[in-house]
Formats: structure tokens, sequence, C-alpha cells
């Protein structure tokens, strides 16, 4: 689509099919409508730095308006995969299979570093006036960087990442033969020579520390075919993409200790709520769809899991009666506290004799008694003198 000879805020709000006075309120609240706050990775374990829009404000109407009738008619390269439309990270991790060496660049907190010169620079190289290429970087951008979290922080990074594709690195893997996928702030080069793939994940480093980006330790010069080779998540050291070993074994010491859990309980209710059995569920239909044989393992524990949630509590366990007996409740019919005496139908025939002789003894007057011939304790006089 030519928009590089229109200019102006009246032809921009026809484009987006927007009133002018709401298109002016969606500018308006860039400075004070935009919600912070720190979100916990559970993929990762990182925290990150959410700040959007509401769903509720103007701001964020015009912001899907703008992604969805100007962001996405822009033309990328097919090497950049991220959040487009019939992309996933496993269809990306599957063009990286089957090559012998592979290298990669992560950029840390690239949607912070992406600024607003980046994305006004980025928008004019695809096709956009300068007029309109400044007015939607301050619509996109917040505090001067692209927002993590609003509706088109993810399609501006994309521009951005595409157009520092275009001028620093995809012409020199073009002329070293060494192919390139983009997904997200993850960069990839694979070939079948080591040295080219080198010299490309070096090109990109220093192309993107010149631009005001910092790659991260998850850097990888080159690597080739093996278990541990990974790439967005998915393992690619062989033939097709598989889940990766070391996230298999926690996934499945989760599960395992969920159903030890649930086992072992004792209150009526269950310890694992529905949201986290619905989460459970989609992970493993995740592995599924790139280890069948794992997800089949997973599933097993994920059935346990869910029958004994549905069970009654368990009784059985003696850690329970010890507990149980602390509290100072009831214990159950069928279960006999820890110190209780047993039924005399359980003692053996040995104890009963020893017990009946004590009884005689006592029944005649002898609580303690002592043989004829020990010394006694404790004694009033020595023997063999007369009392006094």
């Amino acid at each position: 689509m030519e928009w590089k000879h229109r200019t102006g805020i009246t032809a921009l709000c026809q484009v987006l099919d927007v009133k002018e006075c709401d298109y002016r309120l969606a500018r308006a609240q860039i400075g004070y409508v935009y919600v912070e706050k720190q979100r916990l990775d559970k993929k990762s374990g990182k925290v990150r730095n959410l700040c959007y829009p509401p769903d509720t404000s103007m701001l964020y109407a015009v912001q899907k308006r703008l992604e969805e009738r100007v962001l996405n008619e822009l033309t990328l390269l097919t090497e950049v995969r991220g959040y487009r439309k019939n992309s996933h990270n496993i269809n990306t991790a599957a063009d990286v299979c089957g090559h012998h060496f592979m290298g990669k660049v992560d950029i840390s907190r690239f949607h912070p570093s992406t600024t607003l010169r980046h994305v006004a620079t980025a928008l004019t190289e695809h096709g956009l006036s300068p007029s309109w290429s400044r007015e939607i970087a301050h619509l996109v951008t917040f505090k001067r960087s692209v927002p993590q979290g609003a509706p088109s922080s993810n399609h501006a990074a994309n521009i951005v990442m595409d157009s520092l594709l275009r001028r620093y690195v995809k012409p020199v893997a073009d002329r070293l033969n060494v192919q390139l996928r983009n997904f997200g702030d993850d960069i990839v080069f694979f070939g079948n020579d080591a040295v080219a793939v080198r010299a490309c994940v070096a090109q990109a480093k220093t192309a993107f520390r010149k631009l005001g980006f910092k790659a991260n330790e998850k850097c990888r010069d080159c690597e080739h075919r093996g278990e541990r080779r990974e790439f967005v998540g998915c393992a690619t050291g062989r033939e097709h993409p598989d889940y990766p070993r070391e996230k298999y074994l926690a996934f499945r010491k989760e599960l395992r200790t969920l159903l030890h859990s649930e086992r072992m309980r004792i209150a009526p209710a269950p310890l694992t709520t529905a949201k986290q059995l619905n989460s459970l569920k989609h992970r493993i239909v995740y592995v599924r769809r790139l280890n069948p044989k794992k997800a089949r393992k997973l599933f097993d524990l994920f059935y346990r899991l869910c029958h004994a949630r549905r069970s009654s509590p368990c009784v059985t366990s003696p850690r329970s009666w010890h507990r149980v007996g602390r509290e100072g409740g009831d214990l159950p019919d069928r279960v006999e506290a820890v110190g209780t005496p047993k039924p005399q139908a359980a003692i053996g025939k040995g104890a009963q004799d020893i017990d009946a002789g004590h009884n005689r003894l006592c029944g005649n007057g002898l609580q303690n008694p002592i043989p004829a011939n020990s010394p006694q304790k404790n004694p009033t006089h020595r023997q063999g003198s007369s009392p006094g």
C-alpha cells in the first residue's frame, strides 16, 4: 500500500477509521493511562516489567486499529517469524533442525531498549511518510521506548528487527551462504560451515551493540548437532524438533510432587486447584506436539493426580496419625493412633503369661518383689549388724 505521500492527522484518522477528537484523546492519554506492574514468568522464572493501557481506554482502541490497519500491512522478511499469523516457535525450530552448525544471538530487554527513534526510522524505511512515522512512533511508545504488553508493541518490535536485519545482518549471511531466523528477540544462524556461522554471529552482535542493544548470556557462537542444542524452547539437535530433556525432567518432577501431596493430604479439600489442572493439561498438550512418547508419560501422572484429587483424604499414613494426635482431633474408627493400647486378642501367648505372673505378685501385696539373696537398695542398716 502506498502511504509515502500521505501526511497529517486527518489522513491517518481516515485510515484508522476513528474520529479526530477520539484520536486526540488517545494521544493525550499516553501520559497518564498506562499501567505498570511486574509479573513472574512461570516458564523462564524471570520477572517481566509490563506496561500497557487498559482495554477500556481510547488509547488501547487506537493502538488496536493501528496494528490491524497499518502495521500488519507492512512487508517484512520471511525470516522474521515472531508474533505473525500462522507462525509458531515449533515451525521456526523445525527449520533449524538437520543442519550441522547453529549460532544464536539473544537481545536483552529488547522492547525497553527499542527507542522512539528506532521505531520512526524503521517505519520510514518501510514506506511511510516521515510525518506519519513520527506520529505513529509517539502512539506506540511510552517514555520514549516500546512498552512490553501494549497491543502494538510486538508489531513495532518486529518492524524494527526487520529493518536492522535488512541493513546489517542479512547481506553478510547471504554472502556466506548462512540462513537465519528471527523469533521475537532471538536470532539464529545455521548452516554447514562453522566459520561462516561464527562470522554471522559476530557481525550481528557488533551491529546491535552500535545501535544501543545488548546481548545476554544465552548467545552461542557456534553449536554442533547434539541433545542440548536449543532454540525458542525446542531441542534442535536432531532431524525434528523435540522437547528438551531438562525441561521434561523438571515437569515430571513437578507432577510427581503434586501427586504425592494429594495422596498424603488429610484435609477434605483438594490441594490442587482447577486452574492449576487446566494449566498442566495445556502444557502437556504442547509437549505432545513435540514428543508424543514423553507426553504419554506425563499424561499418566496427570490422570493419577486427577484421581487422587477426587479421592477421599489419606487416613493410612503414620504421619497423619501423629498430626491428628497433636491437633487433638478424633481419629477414624479403622485407624488407631500411635501409643493406644492394643486389644487383648492381639497380644501373644507369651506376653499374656508374663502379665498374669505380674498380676499374681502384685495381688499378694508384693509391689516390688526382691529376691532374698540380693542386696537391698538404700538399706537402713548394714547386713550382719544388730539394729541400734
